[in-house]
């Protein structure tokens, strides 16, 4: 090898580093670290739940959740866990009770929200929601109530499609079974 063939490469090899590269390396590292531990993930939606895509999900109880938010959801009780479960909704024993996998809603209403919920469909704040109407054939009772005032931590979440498993069928939830917040980062 020559020796001015060697003096180059040890001119690349020993330069200083590169400013924006080693700012992508330490991203990329900081993005395998915290997705490994579980921070957040990236899931393919493809149900009767919202619209279908890819979402980022950062799992984190802890984030601002408002009406209009997509939302991971958890579903509330035993009885619906074992309701979904039995028509194919997936198993994922890592993130919710029940051996369920999170379901993507959006957030309709949240604290001091009037909601009316009806065999013939939702009403939030005195507005109709179109096509919220439940579907009698799932062979689930709808979630009924006189006007109700949602509580501190409490809200009502449901799906884009009128075939949705939501709150129109297990009412309000807890703060505690949302457990992260979605971003619908690709539309397929």
């Amino acid at each position: 090898m020559l020796p001015a063939t060697r003096t180059k490469i040890r001119r690349y090899l020993f330069k200083k580093p590169d400013r924006f590269g080693l700012f992508a390396a330490l991203i990329l590292v900081f993005l395998v670290i915290t997705y490994l531990l579980g921070f957040w993930e990236i899931v393919k939606a493809e149900s009767h739940s919202t619209v279908d895509g890819y979402y980022l999900v950062l799992f984190s109880r802890t984030l601002p959740i408002s009406a209009g938010d997509y939302a991971a959801v958890c579903i509330p009780s035993k009885f619906y866990a074992n309701f979904a479960l039995n028509h194919k909704l997936p198993e994922n024993h890592t993130y919710c009770d029940y051996n369920t996998t999170p379901l993507i809603k959006i957030v309709m209403a949240s604290a001091g929200d009037y909601i009316f919920a009806t065999a013939q469909g939702v009403r939030i704040n005195g507005r109709a929601i179109p096509n919220s109407a439940p579907m009698t054939e799932l062979g689930l009772i709808p979630y009924a109530s006189t006007e109700e005032k949602l509580k501190k931590n409490e809200y009502f979440v449901m799906g884009t499609n009128p075939r949705s498993f939501d709150s129109r069928y297990y009412g309000p939830i807890q703060r505690l079974n949302i457990i992260g917040k979605a971003y619908l980062i690709w539309k397929i």
